[in-house]
């Protein structure tokens, strides 16, 4: 007999058995939620991430309502000589001149700016100010901009900054070269202190920080080869202008000419200048007696206060007396003493602590600098560098009478 054929069932797949109701939906439940941690949780980091971030380092515009002297009386003017007599700006514009501690000094009133209740402004760099040659435009912008419609484009960045309207103080900072506009309407302040007859509706006031020039060009020289943000600049400056020591390319007259010494030496002339057409450098890159005649003026008319580097305690001092109402305290965030000046400093990180803005320049290794500066060793340097030095020692002078008056 034949026997009966059953149908091969080893090869099919087993039936499975729909899942209960409640336990589908458990698990679509456990599905959403994995979604939503996987989306949630990389923004609430971030989130956690910026709010940190902004304890630690944001600075607001304004912290806050102007404390200790916050105006300037009838009293302080009657008690205080020309030379020294306080004015109180609504914007005070910081032409910061390259390695002539305008670093430090940015450190310093940022450290007393919480309790003075000012805004600081960081400008944009003029493509001249500074070695590096930034632009303000965007580099594949520049090149299809004239220089005379992008210097008209930056004047006017320049105007509108200073024109803008605000209800508190403003620090205007940055590598800027000197802009007449700012003197120009009602209010503005002459350099003594006194109301020019053509004065701003903003009431702007000038200022700045010199060095030596010779001991400005060597730490410029250095740092364009080793502390340069950019370490494609720094290469590209030590293939082009060479590695030599400062003092043996000082020494040698084709080095000098590459690294454009006559020129780099004389850019606080430049800067106080400005933008006029009086301040063209000579075929070599060096300053004419133009561009130095007008420099000077502008620097003894416009400007309330020049420090200088090498004497940082009559700067600070000086830059309190005569700007109380913007500087008061910067004095002793120097020292990194009084800590009812500065900002208080959370586990050693915030910026705008008086802790680690101590001048900086104690560092400085004199016997060099004594070096350098000797006349009988750079007699050829002292000679390209004639124009920073003139407006050098004026400015010095100029301060050691402040501070006589100031500080007596």
């Amino acid at each position: 007999e034949m026997r009966e054929r059953r149908p091969d069932t080893s090869s099919k797949e087993p039936e499975h058995k729909p899942l209960p109701r409640k336990q589908r939906a458990r698990e679509d439940v456990l599905r959403d939620k994995q979604i939503l941690i996987a989306v949630a949780l990389p923004l609430v980091l971030l989130v956690v991430t910026v709010a940190i971030y902004r304890w630690l380092y944001f600075e607001p515009r304004v912290s806050g309502p102007c404390q200790g002297i916050c105006d300037i009386t009838a009293d302080m003017l009657e008690r205080s000589r020309a030379p020294c007599r306080p004015v109180d700006p609504e914007k005070l514009f910081f032409l910061h001149i390259p390695k002539t501690g305008g670093t430090t000094m940015k450190s310093l009133l940022k450290a007393v700016k919480p309790r003075k209740g000012w805004e600081m402004v960081e400008m944009s760099e003029w493509r001249d100010a500074v070695p590096q040659g930034v632009v303000w435009l965007p580099l594949d912008q520049i090149d299809r901009v004239r220089p005379d419609a992008y210097e008209k484009m930056y004047r006017e960045y320049l105007e509108s900054l200073i024109n803008s309207t605000t209800n508190h103080r403003q620090l205007l900072f940055g590598h800027v070269f000197f802009e007449p506009r700012a003197l120009e309407g009602k209010g503005q302040e002459a350099g003594d202190g006194r109301p020019s007859e053509q004065s701003s509706r903003k009431k702007v006031v000038f200022a700045t920080v010199l060095r030596h020039p010779i001991l400005r060009l060597a730490s410029q020289y250095d740092f364009d080869r080793v502390q340069a943000k950019s370490k494609v600049y720094q290469e590209q400056v030590r293939r082009s202008k060479g590695v030599q020591p400062f003092l043996d390319c000082a020494r040698n007259e084709t080095c000098r000419s590459i690294n454009e010494f006559g020129r780099w030496c004389n850019l606080q002339t430049r800067y106080f200048c400005g933008f006029s057409g009086d301040c063209k450098s000579d075929e070599s890159g060096g300053p004419t007696e133009q561009m130095v005649k007008r420099a000077r003026e502008n620097m003894m008319r416009s400007f309330k206060f020049i420090g200088i580097l090498e004497d940082w305690n009559s700067t600070v001092r000086v830059l309190e007396a005569v700007l109380p109402t913007l500087a008061e305290g910067i004095s002793d965030a120097s020292r990194g003493g009084d800590e009812k000046h500065c900002a208080k400093s959370w586990f050693g990180l915030s910026r705008t602590s008086c802790q680690g803005v101590k001048n900086r320049n104690d560092k400085r290794d004199r016997s060099v600098e004594e070096k350098i500066i000797q006349e009988d060793v750079l007699p050829e340097l002292r000679k390209l560098c004639w124009g920073d030095l003139e407006l050098y020692e004026l400015a010095r002078r100029r301060l050691k009478e402040q501070a006589k008056e100031c500080l007596e």
